[in-house]
């Protein structure tokens, strides 16, 4: 797994734990201002992931209504940048289903590279909330989510 490197530590990057169940790991969000100038608060995400998995936990295929997995797992972490700071993250375990060509074409594409990260698929019912980020931009906070999928990408928002 190769590793895109923002805001001084690695995001980005699926790690595939079982090539023949078609199982991998990864970052569905860190605390961190994404590149809309949100910040997903990660206690708000754990409220709602036990719904997600209740409700099947589908893995889409870039936020389209290409369901192509589903999620098996989620943990609270803690990722580090190269300072030494420390951020919450959310990791995810999934597996990429072997029914369908499309199935077949994005397992490829993660073993690849070419997909390289998750995405959350969901909305907030609470106004955003406004905060000056630690380099004096403003940012907004999202609270009171849903979650409907997570999407496989080749570039998600969330660093």
């Amino acid at each position: 797994m190769e590793g895109v490197f923002f805001n001084k530590f690695v995001t980005k990057g699926l790690k595939i734990t079982d090539k023949d169940r078609r199982i991998f790991t990864g970052l569905l969000s860190v605390e961190t201002v994404d590149k809309q100038g949100e910040m997903i608060v990660i206690d708000e995400l754990m409220k709602v992931l036990p719904i997600w998995m209740r409700r099947g936990a589908p893995m889409s295929n870039t936020h389209t209504n290409q369901i192509i997995g589903r999620g098996l797992d989620f943990k609270k972490v803690k990722v580090k940048d190269s300072d030494g700071g420390t951020y919450s993250a959310i990791e995810i375990t999934g597996e990429v289903f072997k029914d369908y060509s499309l199935d077949d074409d994005i397992w490829n594409r993660m073993k690849k590279g070419e997909y390289r990260g998750l995405s959350f698929g969901g909305a907030t019912k609470a106004d955003r909330i406004p905060f000056v980020w630690k380099d004096g931009s403003l940012a907004y906070k999202l609270i009171d989510l849903e979650q409907y999928e997570v999407a496989i990408c080749e570039d998600p928002a969330n660093q």
